[in-house]
Parts: structure tokens; C-alpha cells; sequence
């Protein structure tokens, strides 16, 4: 006896194995069997392929909702043949539905479920449907968007359940939300009840089977024709083989569905079911309201229980398909039904919804190589047909390439792939990706990373999840347009080489966001909004009601944005409130009733007014004046041009186009008296008008700078109620308004709206999407709020900016940028336009000072505006005697700047102040006093030739008539510029002026000597004469 006799003696002797290997195969069964009834034996394969792929895929999987998703991604690129095995699981569970109801579906056509058989029937139908409860909670294991929502939905219709539904919802869920204990419930039901329970219904299913037998065909009820093996059991294998190689194509072939993770943020996804569930999805929709539960619940509890009893409905022993009509009709018109329905809920699918499709797997998928490993091996193939190959794989590595920066806690694996991204030679565009270098940028890569600048994953190490966008992550990838606001998080003052995010911290400055919320690194100024303190007596309730309904005012015949009648670039810093007509009528009686200060009538002298009443050119000569004292200077104003209307002018102060129709005569004579006896805090100087000056002003401004029609479309609104004024106080608090507007006796609203210093670092899942189907991402919502803020919240507070696509682009970059503190790297702070001016005098220049708001314009040792000169230096700069004479009369010093120093009518007292403080106080080291007497006639005269022949000066400088217009015009520099001066300028203009345009020349001292000297000689001979009204 041989030892494989001996081994099969010993093991049938005590396990009695072969003789039941015998009766198995050798089982008795009707002639007639076929073909038909191999599916008993495919569904037991597919069953035992599910075990053996569900084992090995929880070798790896993690089973809670924090770990899912992320621990099947690395079974799918880092697991050897897990997606393989996923595909195996995924596939075979469809296939294992299929089978099992076609086998069903033999059975009843054949009758086999007749007496005795009707036990075997009903096991066959709870395996049917534990098959299904495998597909409902094994939906939700991985966790993506589709199987959170997909299980959503179960779980609703669950809740439903008339009697039972509050206790099912407590069963699979837990808790009134899909989370933890949800998933925790699922998965145990999926691993740990289902399996056994199907294990042993399966084996009592084959008991039943082995004990009734198979169902014959009529007439061989009693003639047992033939046995199982060997010609069933080739038949049994051959199907399974053939079934199980049209399930490893699928799994090989078709890559198996997966979203972003689960995101429960994403109310406007839609959910759909799996493939054998559609038909009940589309049943639903003819059934709403009330009747929901008939289609949901009742109608499928009725097919179960038909299902469970048809043994005792059909009780007939006829068992021939051929005379089984009502057999036969019952399946054709159930498969036509849902294959119908299921084509109806395919087709049906809304646009822009999660359709079904299929995606086939690349062949480095079915080798299951690792992408990175992909792109490496490329990479050193791609390095060998270069020139430079040495140089390239200087640095090459087969394993993954990781850069630590832990002061910033960034791991970046980003190089892993994109190998060339250093190399120089790599450069040009015919380089594929990912092995082309990075543009020339001022952080190496090697020290810095990509996650620094472009976010994003750096631990992924596959394509989809290090560029795709995914909602689950905390920095999603920037898109390059906006790659920018990663510049902001570290560096705080101005970068060049980042325009768009400078352009979009200005735009944060100047539409006063920070009025409403918090902004990292812009402090909150003193005052954002105009001062309403007296607004009544300044403004009509009928041009309070035209403003606050649409600040724009006008839009032209071509429907564009115009502001005052002209078009422009930027949009006011007013936002448009979304007012009703009661709201408008009681913030409009609230303003209007705001006259803490009135403001009494002027009278003027009589005899200006009556001298100028008779001349016809009044107006005429009060524009005149206007513009002598170049108030476009600070003012802008729009003027007709060839057909087109411009805006000319500053922007320091309010723009006066139409100014005559907005504010009352009275408080337009007061203001331009005494600005600050109404505004304290106003900008504006003080002039020192004489009457007939601002009375002729006065009847320009109220005569010519008008529109009509302006307020025709007002309705009449008349003397403000309590009611009305109670209503508006309330409206002025709750719109916000307090956040940038002052009221004495109104507290300031501080960060009335939502804290955006942290906004760039948020995840998704922290912002409120409501029902809108704006993208789940960052940048959508941000630039959703900025376009339309009830987009996203039908109730927001924010008001409605009108800003182009370049406007919101760089506003999105500067909110981006906002992502936490800065980096240690990042050490500057945030620079606002203009400084604020910090030097505050005392005495009699402080008064004057302040009185003429020289600050505004000038800069005083590092304070102050940047609209005109920097007087730091002036003292050395200027002859005493010249100041106070420009002070006086101001006169053109550059013909190709824009703006002029406005005429103040300063009395000499005041001019000599100035001049005196500014002579002592500010004097710059670089200018050394020069006596003038040293200089001769003949040296003046080597310099004129120095001048005019050698170095040409009058290229950029005027001299009387003649010269350039680059420089400042050189007239009457001898009466202007100390010798000091001009000496150290000649030697080195950066030295007192780091900004200055003119160039350095090697002058030597002499010629310095010379030039200085004849620049010494070209005065004015005659006095200026004094401005009107300097004297009063």
C-alpha cells in the first residue's frame, strides 16, 4: 500500500471524507438537468470569492470613519494586487446579485419550489436577500461622498417605516446624523453577523437540496437517470471558470468607483443607489408626500412577502415551463419592468448630478504598480536620452524623496514624482510632465518644498489625491491664478513679483472690510466712513434715499456702471444694501433727523454781493477761481471731452461733479469757511477766503456742478415721523452701519461681522454652503460671497459690492493669503497705503500745521501723504524768502505733475511760521552751508557753458521759454534753492533723495563750483505778486 493509500485509509477512517467526496459527486439527479441549473454552484463560488477578498482587504482597511477613506487609498496604491482585490470585491458582489437571482428566477420557472421543496425555496429567498443587505452595508464602508449620501437616503426611507421607523433609525444609525456609531453599526453587520448567518442558511440550503433533490423534470419524478459527476460537475466547473474570468476582466479592466471623502457639508450632491437599486429610486418618484412610505416600504414589503409565500399560493404539482404561463408572463413582465425603470432612472439623472460611469484602468493599474514608482522609472529612462544625464541622476533615488521643514510642520513628497523640477536644462516646454523644471521663483525648491506656495497633500503619493481637489483636506491645491495669496501668508509688506495680492490688500483697505470683520495684520483706522454726526444738515432725506438705494446713481444708455455720470474704474466704497421701501424711508428719516450742530446761514458782505449780482460771468468767474485755486488738486471732477465724459483730478477728497445737488448752500458756505467747526477730524485745510472769493465759488459750485434729474425719480417723501426715526436707529445698528460711520452717542460696531483672519486656513467643512450649488471649495465660496452674498445664505448681513472678475480674483488671493499666523520667516507687517501722520507739533507752526493739513500731502520725517514733495529736507533745501512767497502765491515748480498746491491765502504770519520752523527743524546733514560770496562772474559763466554745452541740462529742465519738462522748471532756482543745496544735489542727488530720477554725474568740484554758481544767478528780478485776499 503506498503512503498516499495509507494517508486516505487514515483520514476516511476517521473523518469518513471520502465517502462523503463520493456522495457529493455522485449524487443521483434527473436526466433533465442542464445547463439551467449551474447558477446554485456559480452563486456558492461568488460567495466564497467575497470571503476570501472581504479577508484580505481588512488585513489593511480601517474600520472608522476618521481612517476609511484614506486607508483604502492605500490599498489601492500601495498594497500589492489590492486593487486587484477591490476590484475582485466590488465586481463579484454584483455579479454574486445577478446569479443569485437568476437562479431564483430558474427555479420558479420550473417550478422546484413546490411541495416538498418549499423550505428550500424560502432559504433560497433569505439568501437572496442577505445578498442584498451585503450591498447596503458595504456601501458605506468606504466612505466617500457617494456612500455617505447613498446611505443618507437609506437611512431615511428607513425612518419612514410606519411604527418601526424610529427604532430602525436608532438600529443603523445611532444617532440622528451618519457618523461614527453609523459606521461602526454597518461594518459589523457587513463583517461579523452577516457572514456566519449566510454561512449557515448556505449549508442548510445544500442539506435541503441534497435531501429533496433537484426538481425533475415531468415523468422523472421515480427514473434517476444519471449522476453529478462527471457530466454536471464539467458543466458546474465550466460555468464557474467562465464566470470567474468575466469577473477578473471586470476587476483588471474596470476601475471600481470612488469620490472625494465623505463630505457631510455637500447638501447639493446627489445620491444614487447601486446599479440593482436604481428601479426602486425611480419607483419612488411616482409616489410624494404622504404616499412616499407606499413606494419606499410597502410595495418592496410586499414583494418579500410574495416572494417568501409563493411555495403555498402556487400549489399545483405542474412543473413544465412550456405549460407554466403565468410563470413565464410574471418573469417577462417583472424583467421589462425593471429594465425599464432602471433605464428611466439612468436617463433621468439631472445635469450636473453624480451619474453613473464607467472608468477603465490603465495597464501600470492591473501591474499595480505604485504612480510614483511609474514616474520614477520614467524618469531615469527619460534622463538617459538626455545629454546631460549624469547631472540629472546626480540626485536619483529609488525610493520616495521627502523634504522636512518642521518650523513649518510641512512634509513634502511632491519631488518624488516631479523629479526635474530643479534641474535648469529641463526648462522648455518640449520637457513632459511632471519632469519639467519650475519657472525661476526666489525659494529653492530643495529648501522649501511645493506645499509651501501651491498647498495641496504633501504625504500623498498618488496623482488624484496630491492634485485633484479634495474636500476632506485642510489646504486644498491652489489654482495658479491663485497662487499668489501663498506669497501673503509670509510675507506681509509689498511684493513686486506679486501684483494681484497687492492689488487685493488694497482693495481690502479701501472697501473698509475691516469695518464689519477682523483682518490679519490691517488695523482698524479711526474713521472708515464719512462722519454722520450732522449729515442732516448737509444732505436732503431725498438724496439719502437715492444714495442708499443704489450708490452707483446711474447706468448709462449701454447699461454700464457709471458713477456721478462718469464712467470709471473703480466702484464706490458704498456697498448697496438690500433695502425694502420701509427700510429706506427709516434710515432716510433717522439721517436726516441727525443735526446735532445746525449750521446758521453766512452773511455776506453786502456790497460783494451786491457788486457780483449784476455781472453776467458770475459763474463763469467763480469757476475761474475755482480752478486758479487748484481744487482738482484733491478733488476730481468730470469734464466732456471730445464726446466722451472723463474724470479729472485727485482723489484725496470727494469727487464734486454733481456736489451742488447733494448738499444744502448753507452748509457748502460753512464748510468751505471752517471744515473742521463741522468735522473736527476733517482733512480738508482752512482756507482764508475772502467773501467775494467764496461767494463767487459758492454760486459756481451751486449753479454748475448740478444735475437736474438727479433726484427726479425720488418719491416725496416729507417731514420724518417718530416711527420713522425709531425704525431707522434700529436699521442703522442692525445693517452694520455703525462699523464704519460715526454718530456721536452711537457706540462703534467692532467686528460685526465673521473673524476672516483665519479664513485662508480653512477646511470646507467650516463653511456654510446652504442649499447653493456653488463648488464645495474655498475659492468658490469666497469668490460666491464676494459676487453675490445671499448666494450662499439667503439671510447674510453683507451688503452687495459691484466688483469686475479682476477686482474679485484679487481679493480672493488676499483672503487666501489669511491662512493663521505668519511664518518666523514673515517679519513684516502689512503695509496700508498711506501712513497716518504721527508728528504732531506744538505751538504756533502746530496750529498752522494742522489748520492747512500739510500732512495730508507732504511727508514730515517719514509721516505724512506721498502726493507731493517730501519736506524732511526742506529747511536745507529752500531760501526762507522763497518759501514764504510760494506760501503765499504756489507756483509751478514741475509742469509734468498733475497736481498743483492749491492757493490758501495764507497771511504773511502765518507764511513766515512756517518758513521759520521749517528753516530750523528740518535740515538735512548731507547739505553743508556754502558761502555764496566765493562765487565769481567768470565761474558762472564756465558753468552756464558746463550747462548748456557739455552735459546739456536743458534736455529735462526749463530755463524762461526753453527746455525739457522732466526735471523741475530752473527759472528762478537762485531765488529757490539754497547754494548748499544745489552743491550737494550736483555731488549726489540719491544722497539726499534715494527715490530721485536724476541721474549721478561725475562732476568734478570744479565743475560743481561752476554750475552751482551760475544756477546761483538765474532769479527773478521782480517780486511775485501777492494771491487776493492774502492779506486779510
Amino acid at each position: 500500500m503506498s503512503h498516499w493509500a495509507r494517508i486516505n485509509e487514515w483520514l476516511e477512517h476517521r473523518t469518513g471524507i471520502s465517502t462523503a467526496v463520493r456522495n457529493l459527486f455522485y449524487e443521483e439527479i434527473p436526466a433533465s438537468s442542464g445547463w439551467h441549473q449551474v447558477f446554485g454552484s456559480v452563486a456558492l463560488f461568488l460567495f466564497l470569492v467575497q470571503a476570501f477578498t472581504g479577508v484580505l482587504l481588512a488585513f489593511n482597511y480601517a474600520p472608522s470613519p476618521g481612517e476609511a477613506y484614506n486607508s483604502l487609498q492605500y490599498i489601492l496604491t500601495e498594497v500589492t494586487a489590492g486593487r486587484l482585490m477591490r476590484g475582485l470585491h466590488h465586481w463579484g458582489a454584483s455579479m454574486l446579485i445577478v446569479v443569485v437571482v437568476l437562479h431564483m428566477t430558474q427555479v420558479f420557472l420550473f417550478g422546484a419550489y413546490k411541495k416538498p421543496r418549499e423550505a428550500t425555496w424560502m432559504v433560497g429567498a433569505i439568501l437572496l436577500l442577505l445578498t442584498l443587505a451585503y450591498g447596503l452595508t458595504g456601501y458605506l464602508l468606504p466612505w466617500d461622498n457617494r456612500a455617505y449620501w447613498g446611505t443618507v437616503v437609506a437611512t431615511n426611507i428607513a425612518a419612514r417605516a410606519p411604527l418601526l421607523g424610529p427604532y430602525l433609525t436608532s438600529l443603523l444609525g445611532g444617532k440622528d446624523s451618519i457618523g461614527v456609531v453609523t459606521f461602526a453599526r454597518f461594518f459589523a453587520l457587513h463583517v461579523l453577523l452577516l457572514p456566519p448567518a449566510t454561512t449557515l442558511l448556505i449549508f442548510f440550503h445544500i442539506y435541503l437540496v441534497r435531501k429533496h433533490g433537484v426538481a425533475p423534470a415531468p415523468g422523472d419524478e421515480y427514473v434517476p437517470k444519471k449522476r453529478f459527476y462527471p457530466e454536471q460537475a464539467f458543466k458546474d466547473t465550466l460555468a464557474i471558470f467562465v464566470a470567474f474570468v468575466i469577473l477578473f476582466i471586470m476587476a483588471v479592466v474596470v476601475r471600481v468607483p470612488l469620490e472625494r471623502a465623505a463630505d457631510p457639508t455637500d447638501t447639493a450632491y446627489t445620491p444614487r443607489p447601486e446599479w440593482y437599486f436604481l428601479f426602486l429610486f425611480q419607483t419612488l418618484k411616482f409616489f410624494s408626500g404622504s404616499l412616499e412610505v407606499v413606494g419606499s416600504l410597502v410595495l418592496p414589503g410586499l414583494a418579500v412577502l410574495l416572494l417568501l409565500v409563493v411555495p403555498f399560493i402556487d400549489r399545483d404539482q405542474i412543473v413544465a415551463v412550456t405549460r407554466r404561463t403565468f410563470a413565464l408572463t410574471f418573469v417577462t413582465l417583472a424583467a421589462i419592468g425593471w429594465t425599464a425603470l432602471t433605464a428611466a432612472a439612468v436617463i433621468t439623472t439631472p445635469k450636473g448630478a453624480n451619474r453613473a460611469t464607467i472608468h477603465f484602468s490603465s495597464p501600470s493599474d492591473w501591474l499595480q504598480l505604485s504612480p510614483w514608482k511609474r514616474y520614477k522609472r520614467g524618469y531615469a529612462r527619460f534622463a538617459q536620452t538626455r545629454p546631460d544625464t549624469k547631472r540629472l541622476m546626480a540626485d536619483y533615488g529609488s525610493d520616495i524623496d521627502q523634504i522636512w521643514i518642521p518650523d513649518m510642520n510641512v512634509v513634502d513628497r511632491c519631488t518624488t514624482c516631479h523629479q526635474g523640477i530643479s534641474q535648469s536644462t529641463l526648462a522648455e516646454a518640449s520637457v513632459p510632465q511632471p519632469y519639467r523644471a519650475h519657472p525661476i521663483v526666489p525659494h529653492q525648491v530643495k529648501e522649501w518644498g511645493c506645499v509651501i506656495c501651491h498647498r495641496g497633500q504633501g504625504l500623498a503619493t498618488e496623482v488624484g489625491e496630491a492634485h485633484e481637489t479634495t474636500s476632506a483636506w485642510e489646504q486644498p491645491i491652489l489654482p495658479v491664478s491663485f497662487i499668489q495669496g501663498s506669497c501673503g501668508t509670509c510675507h506681509r509688506a509689498e511684493i513686486p513679483q506679486a501684483p494681484r495680492l497687492h492689488r487685493g490688500r488694497e482693495l481690502l483697505v479701501r472697501l473698509n472690510c475691516v469695518g464689519c470683520h477682523r483682518l490679519q495684520g490691517i488695523e482698524r483706522p479711526v474713521m472708515l466712513g464719512p462722519d454722520l454726526t450732522n449729515i442732516g444738515t448737509k444732505v436732503s432725506r431725498e438724496w439719502l434715499y437715492k444714495w442708499l438705494k443704489e450708490p452707483r446713481t446711474i447706468v448709462d444708455a449701454t447699461g454700464n456702471v457709471t458713477v456721478n455720470g462718469y464712467e470709471t474704474g473703480d466702484e464706490p466704497r458704498m456697498p448697496k444694501f438690500r433695502l425694502s421701501e420701509q427700510e429706506l424711508k427709516g434710515l432716510t428719516a433717522y439721517l436726516s433727523s441727525l443735526r446735532s450742530t445746525p449750521v446758521a446761514p453766512y452773511k455776506f458782505d453786502p456790497r460783494v454781493v451786491a457788486a457780483w449780482e449784476k455781472k453776467p460771468d458770475l459763474v463763469e468767474q467763480g469757476e475761474v477761481r475755482f480752478r486758479q485755486m487748484f481744487c482738482s488738486t484733491c478733488h476730481g471732477l468730470a469734464v466732456t471731452r471730445a464726446g466722451e465724459a472723463k474724470l479729472i483730478g485727485g482723489d484725496i477728497g470727494p469727487e464734486l461733479t454733481k456736489v451742488g445737488s447733494k448738499v444744502n448752500p448753507d452748509w457748502l458756505v460753512a464748510w468751505l469757511r471752517d471744515p473742521q467747526s463741522y468735522l473736527p477730524h476733517a482733512q480738508m485745510p482752512r482756507y482764508g477766503w475772502s467773501d467775494e472769493d467764496l461767494y463767487v465759488v459758492t454760486q459756481y459750485i451751486t449753479a454748475k456742478l448740478v444735475d437736474p434729474d438727479l433726484l427726479s425719480d425720488v418719491p416725496k417723501l416729507g417731514p420724518p415721523t417718530a416711527e420713522e426715526v425709531q425704525l431707522g436707529h434700529r436699521l442703522f445698528l442692525e445693517k452694520g452701519c455703525a462699523g464704519c460711520h460715526t454718530i456721536e452717542g452711537v457706540p462703534s460696531q467692532k467686528d460685526f461681522g465673521p473673524d476672516l483672519s483665519n479664513l485662508g486656513g480653512k477646511n470646507v467643512s467650516q463653511l456654510e454652503f446652504g442649499q447653493t450649488k456653488t463648488p464645495r471649495n474655498l475659492i468658490a465660496y469666497i469668490q460666491a460671497k464676494l459676487t453675490d452674498p445671499v448666494s450662499v445664505n439667503p439671510e447674510a448681513r453683507m451688503p452687495q459690492y459691484y466688483l469686475n472678475s479682476s477686482d474679485i480674483g484679487a481679493l480672493t488671493v488676499a483672503l487666501l493669503s489669511m491662512s493663521g499666523p505668519a511664518s518666523a520667516s514673515g517679519i513684516e507687517r502689512l503695509i496700508v497705503p498711506r501712513k497716518e501722520a504721527a508728528l504732531h507739533p506744538a505751538g504756533r507752526f502746530g496750529e498752522v500745521y494742522e489748520r492747512y493739513k500739510c500732512y495730508v500731502c507732504h511727508q514730515f520725517n517719514g509721516y505724512g501723504g506721498a502726493l507731493a514733495p517730501d519736506l524732511s529736507f526742506e529747511g536745507s533745501r529752500a531760501r526762507r524768502s522763497w518759501i514764504v512767497e510760494f506760501l503765499k502765491n504756489p507756483q509751478t515748480l514741475r509742469p509734468t505733475l498733475t497736481f498743483r498746491m492749491p492757493q490758501f491765502n495764507m497771511t504773511d504770519e502765518e507764511a513766515a511760521v512756517l518758513a521759520d520752523y521749517l528753516g530750523k527743524v528740518f535740515q538735512s546733514p548731507a547739505a553743508r552751508p556754502v558761502d555764496e560770496r566765493a562765487f565769481s562772474p567768470g565761474m558762472a559763466a564756465k558753468g552756464k557753458r558746463l550747462y548748456e554745452v557739455k552735459y546739456q541740462c536743458q534736455s529735462c529742465h526749463t530755463i524762461g521759454l526753453g527746455g525739457g519738462y522732466v526735471g523741475p522748471n530752473l527759472s528762478n532756482v537762485g531765488n529757490w534753492m539754497a547754494a548748499g543745496w544745489i552743491e550737494a544735489w550736483l555731488r549726489n542727488p540719491q544722497a539726499l533723495v534715494p527715490a530721485a530720477s536724476e541721474p549721478r554725474r561725475a562732476f568734478t568740484d570744479d565743475e560743481i563750483e561752476a554750475l552751482t554758481a551760475y544756477l546761483l544767478t538765474l532769479r527773478q528780478t521782480a517780486k511775485p505778486v501777492a494771491a487776493k485776499g492774502a492779506g486779510r
